[in-house]
């Protein structure tokens, strides 16, 4: 038997950049839409937190079962600074003037996220969370001293599968599912230039 070999493994994630969101307008089984992806530059870090549960079953004294879940999906990211008009947007907070006011009301819309990362081949992966909810982030500040030392933004969101499902192959065989996150890679070998219109839109329906 041929020892397959995994290729495109001499390489690591080096960068981020292109962060996008989009406000999710409607999720229905027959329909998902989004209002118009907006660019938001100079992000710092991100991480995704899966919170994959597994879950083993005992029979004659072993565990003769293990079944994997995947549950919501954690996103930490830091910016250089988020704008009071964009944590409006993200959270719901009612806006006077230039006055962002936090309230007990305020209720998050939902959103979904994109952006692309870099590896140290030059290749990118681009990556996309569908339906998520971002919370208000603490305050925190330093007083100014005699060296510069950068206070950054920070904020998570917690995203969810949609209720709109998505057809796709999995061993062979051609099931439906929801969307949670998407990634696609340029050194793949099924990669079809995905990276060239990941940016228009949050999500387009194929036909």
């Amino acid at each position: 038997m041929t020892t397959k070999f995994i290729e495109n493994t001499d390489r690591a994630l080096i960068g981020i950049d292109k962060f996008h969101y989009a406000k999710l307008e409607k999720d229905t089984p027959a329909e998902l839409t989004y209002g118009d992806m907006v660019e938001f530059p100079n992000t710092i870090e991100l991480s995704v937190t899966t919170n994959a549960e597994v879950a083993s079953l005992y029979a004659d004294n072993k565990p003769a079962i293990v079944y994997t879940t995947m549950g919501n999906i954690e996103l930490a990211m830091t910016k250089t600074v988020i704008p009071n008009e964009v944590l409006a947007e993200w959270l719901g907070s009612p806006m006077e003037g230039g006055v962002r006011h936090i309230t007990s009301a305020q209720n998050s819309p939902y959103y979904g996220v994109a952006w692309r990362q870099l590896y140290s081949d030059g290749k990118y992966a681009y990556v996309k969370l569908y339906k998520g909810k971002f919370t208000e982030p603490d305050k925190t500040a330093t007083t100014k001293e005699e060296s510069i030392e950068f206070q950054t933004a920070e904020i998570t969101a917690q995203f969810a599968a949609t209720t709109h499902e998505v057809k796709g192959e999995v061993d062979g065989k051609e099931r439906s599912f929801p969307l949670l996150m998407s990634i696609a890679e340029e050194d793949s070998p099924s990669y079809t230039d995905e990276g060239s219109t990941w940016f228009d839109a949050m999500y387009v329906k194929k036909p």
